[in-house]
């Protein structure tokens, strides 16, 4: 019989606003060095790529048109951590 093994992720994330308007502002809780993150249009485009240096993120969102964007949390072997909607208004 197969096991299933359930991984436990110290990772939690605050993302305010959302929706975001100018900017987007990314507080990492528990931030370790080696995480980045990678940020999606809904068509699955990649819009940005960056390696996170500290705990606290600011994103500028005044250029992104009014839409759903996907926000994808890596550690340092590209293993996805989670990922987050986040809505563009206007």
């Amino acid at each position: 019989m197969n096991q299933i093994i359930e991984f436990e992720i110290d990772f939690q994330v605050n993302l305010y606003p959302n929706p975001a308007i100018e900017q987007l502002n990314v507080h990492i809780d528990n931030y370790k060095s080696g995480y980045s993150f990678q940020l999606y249009d809904a068509l699955g485009k990649l819009l940005v790529v960056k390696k996170i240096e500290s705990e606290d993120i600011v994103l500028p969102f005044s250029s992104y048109s009014t839409g759903l964007y996907f926000l994808v949390f890596l550690e340092e072997a590209d293993k996805k951590l989670k990922t987050y909607k986040v809505q563009k208004s206007h």
